[in-house]
């Protein structure tokens, strides 16, 4: 079967999610769900304004194995901690068995939000006009996995830019044989799971 990821936002009490996680599951996609606003809602709602929030949400997706986890924040600043933290709590609270994540390209966001984070997801695309190449996608995983003491991560891997008979400016998008060695470089490297983007 296919596999796939997207990241969907649930509507209303999440019982507009139904449809998407059906259509999902139809065409063999993954899906995160994108919970951010239980990451703004700490200081001025409290935990239990997350919790209203969130419940209907987790209960109307039930078991689905198409919902794989919980986005809570794209390069968030380490200023948001206290909110973002409780958010993820509180998620983890309402379903452990789906992983809260964070997206960073920070290496030291990946740092400091490390001990609240069940999953790091990162997101470093290195086919643009700085030299990089694919292979460096080892390196990065390497790194992130040395700094985070190894814990879980998942890499979101470039594979969209300029054609490449393009002038080279800003993202190149990738050929099939350098999204095949991003792609063993970052599991080489440590990543646990993959991301095209």
């Amino acid at each position: 079967p296919r596999q796939g990821k997207s990241t969907v936002e649930p509507g209303g009490d999440g019982e507009q999610s139904i449809p998407v996680i059906a259509a999902a599951r139809d065409n063999g996609i993954r899906l995160n769900l994108r919970m951010r606003k239980a990451t703004y809602m700490f200081s001025k709602q409290g935990a239990q304004a997350i919790e209203d929030w969130g419940r209907p949400i987790v209960k109307a997706i039930g078991d689905a194995p198409e919902v794989v986890g919980y986005d809570m924040g794209d390069e968030r600043p380490l200023t948001e901690l206290y909110d973002i933290v409780a958010g993820i709590a509180k998620f983890k609270q309402l379903d452990p068995s789906r992983p809260s994540m964070l997206t960073f390209w920070d290496p030291a966001s990946v740092r400091a939000y490390g001990p609240y984070v069940p999953l790091n997801v990162t997101d470093v695309y290195p086919l643009d006009s700085t030299g990089k190449n694919a292979a460096y996608m080892y390196d990065w995983c390497k790194k992130v996995a040395r700094d985070s003491n190894n814990q879980r991560q998942w890499i979101i891997l470039q594979s969209f830019g300029a054609a490449p008979w393009k002038p080279h400016t800003g993202y190149q998008a990738p050929t099939p044989e350098q999204l095949r060695l991003m792609t063993w470089a970052s599991l080489a490297g440590g990543a646990r799971g993959l991301i095209y983007f």
